[in-house]
């Protein structure tokens, strides 16, 4: 990515020593493809330089309230990482550093405690992680739905951006129906851009807010306590909040996590009990009104052809990159077609906690 800024190890050091006073006796490049992220090891906590990209950090409203939001869950229990500040109080800070294209520009930095555990997607499917990932959705939710929160972060409130689920009836997301390689599928995605479009028109009447946007299996992080149980760690990855439907965002999650099932599993029908196992978690501390209940089942497909989309037009640009592109697409585009088989109160009947 032209965009991304880039850092030596060394200069990664410098950076520690100069914005936080910190010194690491170890550090390390994580993967990413956009940011730059280092892990650091110093003598008494593991935490997480983050540089972000300069097109997003050019974003300077976004990616200032991005940060707001964040310590404003972290100080409000939400299980997301701490903030460390700069040694002048600061959340984040800009950087001057040279770019992937070779020109020079300016990033901001966040430095983040880091979550020790696994992401939820090499971790075993566990009653009560689950409903721990539910309850902690929903305390999210409840935060966020309040009227002080939506005042808080007005700019977030508003924003929608190319991955918020209601743009997935634009233009820019139906142009890429082309680059589908089944009719079946093609089919199926039509049809849930077409039901999620007439969702949209009662979309007033859904409690909204500001919400995390991505809930999918690489960014919840769990560790196993005992053999049989997982512990939830905390939610990471802010980089696609915005305002939204509460229940779309639970809509979000309910796909991935159908995902992550059956990515382990093979079995189509094995996805629905976790499901109820996260659902049930979460009515322990939000109830969806009758009309959230109805918009489930379509905004669950419309975030499945979203991701199928999004996966199959990169493809059609980094062909070499197929197999990376389509191990969560791929099974998003099996569960897609099996729930194109399914009316609403069928599917409402499946995942719904008994």
């Amino acid at each position: 990515m032209p965009t991304k800024p880039v850092l030596s190890i060394e200069n990664a050091k410098n950076v520690l020593v100069d914005f936080y006073n910190l010194r690491a006796e170890r550090i390390k490049t994580l993967p990413s493809y956009d940011d730059l992220n280092f892990l650091v090891t110093s003598s008494n906590s593991k935490v997480v330089l983050k540089i972000f990209h300069e097109e997003f950090s050019n974003d300077e409203e976004r990616v200032s309230e991005q940060a707001q939001l964040q310590q404003f869950w972290f100080e409000s229990g939400i299980s997301v990482p701490k903030i460390i500040k700069t040694t002048d109080g600061l959340l984040q800070k800009k950087l001057k550093t040279k770019m992937a294209s070779g020109k020079d520009g300016e990033c901001f930095v966040r430095l983040l405690e880091f979550m020790e555990g696994e992401i939820l997607q090499k971790l075993p499917i566990v009653e009560g992680f689950f409903i721990e990932i539910g309850k902690a959705i929903a305390k999210c939710h409840v935060l966020m739905e309040a009227k002080e929160s939506a005042e808080r972060f007005p700019f977030t409130s508003n924003l929608q951006h190319i991955w918020s689920i209601e743009r997935v009836v634009n233009p820019e997301w139906e142009e890429r129906i082309a680059t589908l390689e089944s009719d079946q599928t093609t089919e199926s995605v039509k049809n849930a851009i077409t039901d999620f479009r007439a969702v949209l028109k009662n979309k007033s009447k859904l409690p909204a807010g500001v919400v995390h946007g991505d809930l999918n299996s690489l960014n919840i992080i769990g560790q196993e306590s005992l053999p049989g149980t997982v512990v939830l760690k905390g939610i990471i990855d802010f980089g696609d909040v915005c305002g939204s439907a509460l229940v779309f965002d639970l809509s979000i999650a309910v796909l991935y996590h159908m995902v992550a099932v059956f990515t382990k599993t093979s079995s189509l029908e094995s996805v629905y009990e976790p499901i109820r196992w996260l659902l049930s978690g979460y009515f322990k501390c939000r109830k969806l009104t009758e009309d959230e209940k109805n918009a489930v089942y379509f905004a669950v497909k419309a975030r499945a052809a979203q991701s199928v989309l999004g996966a199959y037009h990169t493809l059609s640009t980094e062909p070499e990159n197929r197999e990376y592109l389509l191990s969560e697409a791929g099974p998003a585009e099996q569960l897609l077609n099996e729930m194109q088989g399914l009316t609403s109160e069928e599917f409402l009947q499946k995942i719904m906690p008994k």
